[in-house]
């Protein structure tokens, strides 16, 4: 338990701090905030230091669960990409996946756009078969139907990490028909959760 003292000694006077001090600290906490705020929502569209969009450098996902065939960063050309990266051992993922595979069964039908939900182990060395056998135990409890990828080798976390930099999970990525990196979600996706459908159907409009 903390303890006070019994007699109360009366500080100094504090001195008085010129107006400008406040207003420059205040204006290095709304710039901090702003770019926090950019950094996890992003205006729509990151882009590098030279002003030109950022990109992933490399893609190659191994199918799970029977999802079908490898998916490599040529496959993508064209294509409007929801890229998301989570865990069944992740408790905030669980709930974002909810909401991707809205998305994925919204718009199952157009060849111009794909859901690639990456599956990924607790640690850096992942076990294929064991990360199989789990991701199928959640998919059939939570009653998901798309299909879901692993990042062997973490070829593609890699170069999001490049390009964006990877934080952990989940971490969300929109990729528009050019392959341009247009919206980042470092973690949970929060409010980005309502706003994620209508930036999709944004980009599947743009030609």
């Amino acid at each position: 338990m903390r303890r006070f003292p019994e007699t109360i000694e009366r500080p100094e006077p504090a001195v008085r701090r010129p107006r400008h001090h406040w207003i420059v600290l205040a204006a290095a906490v709304v710039g901090l905030c702003l770019a926090v705020y950019l950094r996890t929502f992003g205006s729509f569209g990151p882009t590098s230091a030279g002003g030109e969009a950022e990109k992933l450098a490399r893609l190659r996902l191994q199918p799970l669960a029977d999802a079908g065939q490898p998916v490599l960063l040529d496959d993508l050309s064209g294509r409007v990409v929801l890229l998301h990266f989570w865990g069944t051992w992740c408790n905030p993922c669980r709930i974002d996946l909810s909401h991707v595979a809205d998305i994925e069964r919204q718009h199952r039908d157009r060849t111009d756009f794909r859901v690639l939900a990456v599956s990924c182990g607790r640690g850096v060395a992942e076990d294929l078969g064991e990360l199989d056998y789990e991701t199928r135990v959640f998919l059939q409890q939570a009653n998901i139907d798309m299909p879901v990828y692993a990042d062997p080798g973490q070829v593609t976390r890699r170069a999001v990490d490049e390009a964006v930099g990877f934080e952990g999970y989940p971490t969300t990525i929109l990729l528009d028909r050019r392959g341009n990196i247009r919206r980042v979600w470092h973690g949970p996706q929060g409010e980005g959760a309502r706003e994620l459908p209508e930036l999709v159907g944004e980009l599947l409009r743009e030609k």
